[in-house]
Parts: C-alpha cells; sequence; structure tokens
C-alpha cells in the first residue's frame, strides 16, 4: 500500500476485466473448466466487485482523474466436493479427519478454494498504489454446501469484495491499519 498517494481523492472505480490465470497443467481444476464456466466464474467475481464498490464508489469504464484502476486475476482454484462436504460434516470419524485436516493445512475436507491476486493503479499515472495476493477456501457452513460445486468461490468473492470496499473506504479516511484487514 502506498500510504503517499492520494486515497481521498479516488471517488471512482474502474474494474478492468477480470483475468483467469490458468495452470498449464490439463488436471488443474481451473483447466478442466468450461469455457461457458470459466466465464461465469469471472462474472460472478466481478458483479461482486461492482455490487460492493458502488455503495462508495462511481464505477467507470476508464482512467483518469480520481479514478482508482483495479486489476485482478484468479489465479487458482478448485471447487468443493458436496457429497465430501457433507459426509465429513455429519459422521463423527471423518469430522475428526476434516478437523484434523483443518489443523494443519487450514482449510476442511471437500470445500472449495480459490486464490486472487490484484493491484490497484492511479487512473491518471497509472502508478500502483496497491498490490495484494489472496487466498479464501470454504467453509462447511450450509449455505455454501447447496450452491453447487463452485459456490464456495461465490462466497469467498463476496467477501473480498465487501472487505476491498471496506478498506478503500478507511484508506480514504487515512486509516492504514492492520486491524481491519
Amino acid at each position: 500500500i502506498d500510504k503517499s498517494a492520494n486515497w481521498a481523492g479516488y471517488i471512482k472505480v474502474w474494474i478492468k476485466p477480470l483475468e483467469l490465470w490458468k495452470s498449464d497443467d490439463p488436471e488443474a481444476p481451473l483447466g478442466k473448466m468450461s469455457q461457458e464456466a470459466q466465464e461465469m466464474l469471472m462474472e460472478s467475481c466481478y458483479n461482486a466487485m461492482y455490487e460492493a464498490l458502488t455503495n462508495n464508489f462511481q464505477i467507470v469504464d476508464h482512467g483518469g482523474p480520481d479514478v482508482l484502476i483495479v486489476h485482478a486475476a484468479i489465479t487458482d482454484g478448485r471447487p468443493s466436493k458436496p457429497v465430501a462436504n457433507y459426509v465429513t460434516s455429519v459422521y463423527l470419524p471423518l469430522r475428526v479427519g476434516s478437523f484434523s485436516k483443518r489443523l494443519i493445512t487450514g482449510t476442511d475436507l471437500g470445500v472449495g478454494a480459490v486464490y486472487v491476486e490484484a493491484e490497484c493503479l492511479d487512473g491518471q499515472t497509472n502508478k500502483r498504489v496497491a498490490a495484494d495476493v489472496d487466498a479464501r477456501a470454504g467453509s462447511k457452513a450450509l449455505p455454501s454446501r447447496f450452491n453447487n460445486t463452485w459456490g464456495d468461490l461465490k462466497l469467498a468473492f463476496d467477501w473480498w469484495a465487501q472487505r476491498f470496499d471496506k478498506r478503500l473506504t478507511l484508506f480514504k479516511q487515512g486509516d492504514f491499519g492492520t486491524n481491519h484487514l
């Protein structure tokens, strides 16, 4: 985060078309997705960002003064396995196994995950003012179980978008603390 950037001046956001950076491995989950599913995934991520950012910013389709450009990519992801997710939630020996996996890796058995990279550029100078790399795994929460195998990713996009809007709003106020990350 470039704390010297004029964060208070950014009143508009241009969400550039999102990118999908797939592994060359044909067995990678994103590589196995149909073109239609890839487009749906990208649209879901874009829509989450658009909806969240319209609360505090004007959305535009080009750079310029007072514009923050958001350039992001989904770099990896894996679908949840609804049956495995359900079984490890209700069958005690597998719940213990899922809990053990969470202790070791930070995720449960059968949940989806998504990885993103993003950078924010000043809309007038194209200078990078912030960058982020993050990963988010799904959970065994009920809402993610029944949305389909990519439901955990949709929940991750919504969470990231809301967090991003909150952080940008705090940056505009000069608050760069870590307690709200």
